[in-house]
């Protein structure tokens, strides 16, 4: 069977698939729904976005270890400020998965040979980036870091010996990559979302703690180095 002879879906093939004028809809955290193929800023919300990005696994959780993918963008973001990036850079690298939150992790392989899907990435995509403010134009540098971050994933905990195409080389500052619990990616992508968020709409400058802590995440700054928890 090819793409070409497939037939779609019938009725009970997308049970439980509810569908509305805007489309098929998921439910997100607190009973709050989203429309993969209608998204809009206003259904965007970052306690989604923390909460499901740090219990995806990416390559389909098939990695020597559970590989969040917000530890992965926080790792980007972090190799962006060791390279002295600008905030707003940095901001746009911690970000550049979130659609994920709501569309899945698709491997590479696949995704490269799956314009559609790609479509859909970028529409919700540019739904978050107009709900939170995340600047557009940094294609080249998020492929930049995106690329090197797979490597650093690659050689601390993939065991398969065969190449992968274009690797580039990982930094010399980027030590054995520990892996962070649930708990941990939401913390820490939380807190580095709030400081870059708030540096970038206050041109460039990272908040103080004072300038940025809520009770809730107040004293988070004082816990053991994050990246080698």
């Amino acid at each position: 069977m090819t793409l070409e002879t497939m037939k779609p879906y019938d009725d009970a093939s997308m049970a439980g698939v509810p569908e509305t004028i805007r489309g098929h809809w998921m439910q997100v955290r607190g009973g709050r729904v989203f429309y993969p193929l209608d998204p809009k800023p206003e259904d965007v919300f970052i306690e989604d976005i923390v909460y499901s990005l740090s219990r995806i696994n990416r390559y389909n959780g098939f990695a020597d270890a559970e590989i969040k993918v917000a530890q992965h963008l926080v790792n980007c973001q972090w190799m962006a400020h060791m390279d002295g990036h600008d905030v707003s850079t940095q901001y746009a690298i911690l970000m550049h998965d979130a659609s994920e939150a709501y569309i899945g992790d698709m491997i590479r392989p696949l995704k490269c040979d799956m314009l559609s899907f790609r479509e859909i990435e970028s529409h919700v995509q540019g739904a978050i980036n107009a709900a939170l403010n995340v600047p557009d134009g940094y294609h080249a540098i998020i492929k930049h870091y995106d690329n090197i971050c797979w490597a650093w994933e690659k050689r601390d905990h993939f065991k398969c010996s065969l190449p992968w195409p274009n690797t580039p080389r990982i930094p010399d500052y980027c030590p054995t990559m520990n892996i962070w619990s649930t708990m941990e990616c939401e913390m820490f992508f939380r807190d580095t979302f709030t400081r870059y968020k708030a540096g970038h709409e206050m041109n460039n400058a990272v908040p103080s703690d004072e300038e940025w802590a809520s009770d809730h995440w107040e004293g988070q700054s004082d816990m053991r180095d994050w990246r080698n928890v």
